[in-house]
Parts: structure tokens; sequence; C-alpha cells
């Protein structure tokens, strides 16, 4: 009945109804069959007044419903700067009311709008109350999250671990005739371990009225919308850990033209904003999204990747940039700390970034972590033709240790610490399992003290009293095997 105007189709109806009475009721219609096809159409008109009625009616109900959840959200609005941070009698009113119009907003969809206009404007008022009520909620759980937010809990993460630690004696010293090798860089003390430890990211008391939130949220058809002011929340906040953390961001170039000493500090930074981050602060988010989302599926790991891909690629960034930087011998032990704390961060992320939602992280972290890996076996490797390069014009003073001992020997000593990682990165895919596989370390240590052992002869060579040859190469062999027998690991280098 188009063209019909609202509550015309009612009256339209009626009037039908009452000229069928009236054929009925005539003796000029005496068929039988246009008497039954009355009786018939005479039942059917009863049977639309009535549905009209029961549906003019149930439109006046929802209508008073309505109004009375859209009077409770206007007016606990208008009184209550923050709904939640009132009395937990409010927040259920408030809560209640909206449930409601999201009811209502249901019910009227469900109905066939065509038939009555007022339907279809009550579903309109109901989805203004809803967008109203659902901006205000966005308010209200950036508004919790603000000021229950948990101090950044820096004691749990020590600088400790950012602190250089040598174990070894300053004995890394240049070569004076030569300029190929800088410092080697001291062994940090890797043993510092972040421990496992989730924090509370916000106070636990109002996890349940954020998840209140989301669940209406969600409910009611916003869930982009909490997803949207949840994330960005934790992505702001994530990015402030970097910053407290001193993580800057920098460029390939900025990286590559760094004085050796700024970055070596900035990869310990790296090193320990990386473990905090992953292993304490997502792992904490993580626990905090599943409380708050666990009940929606894969949503809650989809909106903990979103938070955290940014400063998690910013950190992987600076990783990139340094694992491509120059291949030189003080870069290596850099490259195998970050390598190891890569390693060590595995079962993080896999169990952080799942399946394909988190692809783009975990493919850069593998990626990073191959290229670590990659540079440092290429340093390790080049470091005997390094050593084997260093040559000298003039003899050694009173035929003393020379410092390209020292400098070898302070980095087969450092190595003894990095064993296990050395002969991962050596072995070949065919030798994993073998003798040889286990022994890559060993075999170019031997290696590279023979080269350092013929250097030495060809220095001693410089001598012109023959006394003084073998003294010599006897105060460098000696202090050679001096240092290596003296390492707890020397059993596993040279076996």
């Amino acid at each position: 009945m188009a063209g019909i105007p609202d509550g015309g189709e009612h009256h339209v109806i009626a009037a039908v109804h009452h000229l069928v009475k009236a054929l009925e009721a005539t003796k000029i219609l005496s068929d039988d069959n246009v008497m039954r096809t009355l009786a018939d159409l005479d039942t059917h008109l009863s049977k639309m007044i009535r549905l009209n009625e029961a549906e003019a009616e149930n439109i006046r109900e929802i209508e008073t419903r309505l109004m009375s959840a859209q009077h409770t959200i206007m007016s606990l609005h208008s009184n209550h700067s923050r709904i939640w941070d009132s009395t937990c009698v409010i927040v259920l009113e408030y809560l209640q009311a909206v449930a409601e119009v999201q009811r209502l907003a249901e019910t009227l969809q469900n109905m066939p709008l065509q038939r009555s206009s007022r339907s279809k404007e009550l579903f309109d008022q109901a989805h203004s109350i809803l967008q109203m009520a659902m901006a205000r909620l966005q308010e209200e759980l950036i508004h919790i999250l603000v000021q229950n937010k948990q101090r950044f809990a820096h004691e749990c993460v020590s600088l400790l671990s950012c602190e250089q630690n040598p174990i070894y004696e300053e004995e890394s010293v240049v070569p004076n005739e030569d300029e190929l090798f800088e410092n080697a860089s001291q062994r940090e003390s890797s043993s510092i371990e972040t421990e496992e430890y989730v924090m509370d990211l916000i106070h636990p008391d109002v996890i349940p009225h954020i998840k209140s939130i989301a669940d209406v949220m969600f409910a009611s058809g916003y869930d982009q919308e909490f997803c949207q002011a949840f994330c960005g929340f934790w992505r702001g906040t994530f990015a402030e850990y970097l910053t407290i953390l001193d993580v800057k961001q920098f460029s390939i170039e900025d990286v590559l033209q760094m004085e050796w000493k700024y970055l070596n500090s900035r990869i310990r930074m790296w090193r320990h904003a990386i473990k905090s981050i992953i292993s304490i602060y997502l792992a904490s988010a993580k626990r905090l999204f599943n409380q708050v989302l666990g009940e929606h599926g894969h949503i809650s790991s989809a909106c903990l990747i979103e938070a955290s891909k940014a400063p998690i690629l910013c950190l992987l960034n600076f990783g990139q940039a340094v694992s491509i930087g120059p291949h030189k011998p003080e870069w290596l032990y850099c490259l195998l700390d970050m390598y190891e704390v890569l390693a060590a961060l595995v079962p993080d992320v896999d169990a952080l970034f799942p399946e394909e939602i988190g692809s783009l992280v975990r493919v850069e972290f593998y990626e990073l972590l191959r290229r670590l890996g990659d540079s440092a076996t290429v340093i390790f490797k080049e470091l005997g033709n390094h050593v084997a390069s260093c040559s000298s014009t003039t003899p050694f003073p009173n035929g003393g240790i020379h410092p390209l001992t020292k400098y070898v020997i302070n980095y087969i000593m450092c190595f003894a610490e990095y064993g296990d990682t050395l002969n991962l990165l050596l072995q070949a895919p065919d030798t994993v399992n073998s003798d040889v596989g286990q022994n890559a370390v060993a075999t170019h240590l031997q290696s590279l003290t023979l080269i350092l052992e013929a250097n030495l002869h060809e220095k001693s060579n410089l001598y012109k009293e023959s006394p003084l040859r073998h003294i010599f190469l006897m105060n460098n062999i000696h202090y050679m095997v001096q240092k290596i027998w003296g390492l707890k690991n020397c059993p596993l280098l040279w076996r």
C-alpha cells in the first residue's frame, strides 16, 4: 500500500472489513462461492486488524521503554562527569540502560519496517542514542586507563644489564703498526637475564570495569571503536616505555655513521630494551588483553599486535641497521650478544605473535636473527685473514709480548663464552649432529692460533739478534698457552 500515510493502512483495512460485512449481509449476492470468498476475506481482514493493533501496541511499548532508557542515559551523562568514578549502582544503572537500548534496536531492526514508518523512526532514534553512549564509553575507557595505569616498573628490569661489565682484563689493544683493528669489545655479562616477570600494567581492580565496557560495546556492534581506543592507548604507552628505556629512532645511515663507542652503548641499551619490552611488558600486556578480550576469540591477539607493532618494529629496525654494518672484528661481540638476546626471546615472540595475524612481526624478527647470525659468522671466519694481514716493519722492543698476541688471545678468551652460539652458527646443515658440527669453533680457533704463530714468526725475523728472536717467540707463545689453558671452557674449544 505505497502512498498511504502513516496510520492510514489500518483505516483502509477497517473500511474494507466493513464493506465485506455489508456485502455478507446483503441478499443480492446469493452465490455460495462468492459467500465463501467473502467469509474467508472477512476472517483474513479480522486477523490483519488484530495484528495491526498488536503491532501498534508493541510500538508504543518500545517507544516507552526507549524514552525511559534515553532519559536515564542523558541524566547520567549530565549529572556525572565520569560515570565509572561514581558508585557501582550508578555504573550498573548506566550499563543496563545502554543494554536496553541495544535490545530495543535489535527488536526494531527485525521488524518489517515497511509496515510502519514509526518503527523506522524509533530504530533511527535508538541508533543515535547508542552512538552517543558508545562515544561516552570510549571516553570512560580512556579515563579509566589513564587514571589507573601503573608506574613504569623500571626496577624490575634493572639497568645493571646495560652496564658494561668486562670479565677480562683490558688487554685488547690496537697493534701500533696497523689500524685495521680497533679495540676489541669487552664481553658484557650476558649471564644477567631478565627474570620471567609479569606485572600489572593497570590496577587489577579496574579490569572488570574495562571488561564491562568492552562487553557492552561489542554487544552493540561497536567492537572496532573499542579496539581503536584500547589499542591507541597502549600503543602510546609502549612508545613511552621505549622513551624511558632511552630507545631512539635511527635510520640505517645514522647507525652506520655512529662512532664506535656511542654505537656500542646504543647496542647495550637496545639489548636491555628488547628484553624488557618483549619478555616483561608485552607478556604483561598479553595477560591484560586476554582478561579484557579473551571471550572474543582472536580479537585479543589482534589488538595486542596492533598496539605493539610500532615499538617492536622500531627495535627490530635498529637491529637490522647494525646487522648490515661493516664486517669489522670489533663488531663481532655486539652481534653475538644481539643474536643471543633474540634467540632467547624466540618462545616469547612465537607466543605473542601467533599464526597469520602476527606474521609481519614474526617474519621481521626471524629475519633479523638470521642476519645477525650471518654477519657474526662472516666476521668470525674472516678474523684469521685480518690477523694474517697485520704486518710489522720494526721489531717489538725487548722481545716482549706483542699487542697483536694480546689482541687475538683476548678474542679467543671471549669466544669461550660464546662457544655454544658459535658452534650453532658454524654448523653446516649436514653436520648438525656430528662431531664435526659440534667442534666447529675449535677447528676455527686452532686455525686462528696457527695464523697468529705464523705471523709471530714473521715478526721475529725483524730482530737482528738471534737470542731476541727466540725470546720474542718464547714470551708470546708462553703467553698464549698460559691464557688459553686458564680458560674454564678450554677443553670445549680445543677438543
